[in-house]
């Protein structure tokens, strides 16, 4: 379809082109321009009157008239979205950028590659992804596309409904949780921002084999129970890998402590409960390098959580403090990505669960607290505050977990005014302090010289000690128990205000 243009003299432009609300980039040379096929489907013969108009964006999208192919990726149906020598030029694409596309007011992303021996590219994106826009293949639809600046991008929101029905409560019955039922209705993130299901297949009468399709290496095959005993452990572990555990997509599941009674129990957890044997796991332990006899920290680790100190692997560090760490901190990871993926999984719902739940509540911070909690006496010997610490960096993700903290002390009944937060001197405490006035707490910056940007959150008074007290706080890390517990008991209750 070629088309004269009386109404100005142009010479040689790349422009838009509107008509009946829809809108092209066109090369307007020696006062013509031809529209693209997809024209002539949307409106026949009945195209009467276009216009004109510069190519500009405030929004970093463009515009422009197209349709999806289907193909297949990787022996799976999927569909495509041819872009033009134009739309590339104009967004500067480079194969393996990232893109955000809009149609019928639906964003999703995907990435860009040359298509073999044409001058134009092409996008691929799950086909779940286009039935669920009710969408045609060869069919014209107006598209807008920007190229993203973010390295990690996801289309999480497009299986929203697989996320409403992982409702914590819809997979418990008679004080057991069904994992099974669980694993077949989740999905797992990806570092490329795609979302994989389990594969899952049962072997036994409550066992299952997972595998989480990640369709390379990474991926391995884990044998567990398919349901476990839903009790106060279960919500003290989920606040210990809260606290401790590491939510990198580019990592393996990989647990952290320098407290021996904290991986113990971790690692009794999942063997008891999940049927996970101990000698499954990977063990790194970083000790101090002026320590002369390593092997020494390394069998008594081997000794006290059972297991053959050949499976300890023992690495030295630098340790800045000024007696040497005789105990070393150690990393528990796992073989691959399918229990990380599975576990994270988990958490993500087991945290929507105890922010609305007393009980639940008051044992998931008592594993946090075990991880990243500590006790501060006063002059007299008795309870000042308790302590969490927190990442403020995370203030507007959804992994927040200041917000978190917070909604869990609520649950518990522990008044605001009872809480104060403090974060340390930094270049980024003005934008946080700003986020984090929405809660209503006190928030209160401590010149300390300290690397990276830290937070705490401190629990004050006598009544918000004795709601922490009912629900065996810090277990089990002993040291900082048997401190509450101290520390507790010396308050004298005739100058409490709050009883």
């Amino acid at each position: 379809m070629v088309f004269p243009v009386a109404i100005c003299r142009i010479k040689k432009s790349l422009m838009y082109v509107e008509a009946n609300g829809y809108k092209h980039p066109v090369m307007v040379a020696n006062n013509h321009f031809t529209l693209p096929i997809e024209f002539k489907k949307i409106f026949g013969n009945s195209l009467e009157k276009v216009v004109l108009t510069p190519i500009f964006s405030e929004d970093g999208f463009y515009y422009f008239v197209g349709s999806f192919i289907r193909g297949s990726r990787d022996k799976k149906e999927s569909y495509g979205l041819t872009i033009d020598k134009k739309i590339r030029n104009i967004l500067k694409l480079k194969e393996k950028d990232i893109i955000e596309v809009q149609v019928r007011n639906n964003i999703f992303y995907t990435r860009v590659w040359w298509r073999t021996g044409k001058n134009s590219m092409v996008s691929f994106f799950p086909g779940k992804i286009f039935k669920m826009l009710n969408l045609k293949p060869h069919t014209p639809y107006q598209i807008k596309i920007k190229k993203s600046e973010k390295s990690f991008v996801s289309n999480d929101h497009f299986y929203s409904v697989d996320k409403t029905n992982l409702e914590f409560e819809k997979f418990v019955r008679n004080k057991r949780f069904n994992l099974f039922e669980f694993l077949r209705s989740s999905y797992a993130r990806t570092e490329g921002g795609k979302l994989r299901k389990f594969k899952i297949r049962k072997v036994g009468k409550n066992k299952i084999l997972v595998n989480y399709l990640s369709g390379g290496p990474a991926s391995k095959e884990i044998e567990i129970k398919s349901t476990f005993r839903l009790d106060p452990n279960f919500f003290r572990v989920m606040g210990l890998l809260q606290a401790e555990c590491s939510k990198s997509l580019k990592k393996t599941f990989c647990f952290t402590s320098e407290t021996p009674e904290n991986i113990k129990y971790v690692i009794e957890w999942f063997e008891k409960y999940l049927n996970f044997s101990r000698n499954s796991w990977l063990y790194e332990l970083v000790f101090d390098s002026r320590i002369k006899n390593p092997e020494r920290i390394k069998s008594k680790w081997a000794d006290f959580l059972k297991i053959d100190p050949n499976l300890i692997k023992a690495y030295p560090k630098k340790f800045n403090t000024k007696e040497p760490n005789t105990t070393g901190i150690m990393n528990l990871r796992s073989y691959g990505r399918t229990l990380k993926e599975m576990i994270m999984r988990l958490l993500e719902c087991t945290r929507d669960y105890v922010s609305k739940n007393e009980e639940s509540a008051g044992y998931f911070l008592s594993g946090v607290l075990a991880g990243d909690g500590y006790v501060v006496a006063t002059k007299e010997g008795s309870l000042n505050y308790v302590g969490i610490s927190f990442d403020p960096n995370k203030i507007r993700e959804s992994e927040n977990e200041l917000q978190l903290y917070i909604l869990c002390l609520k649950a518990l009944g522990i008044p605001t005014n009872d809480i104060k937060i403090y974060i340390n001197e930094h270049e980024k405490a003005k934008d946080f302090i700003k986020e984090a006035s929405k809660y209503g707490i006190e928030i209160k910056v401590r010149r300390e010289r300290r690397k990276g940007f830290g937070g705490e959150i401190n629990i004050f008074k006598f009544r918000s000690f004795q709601k922490l007290a009912q629900f065996n706080p810090f277990f089990p890390n002993k040291l900082n128990m048997k401190k509450f517990d101290s520390f507790f008991t010396r308050i004298d209750k005739s100058k409490v205000r709050f009883l």
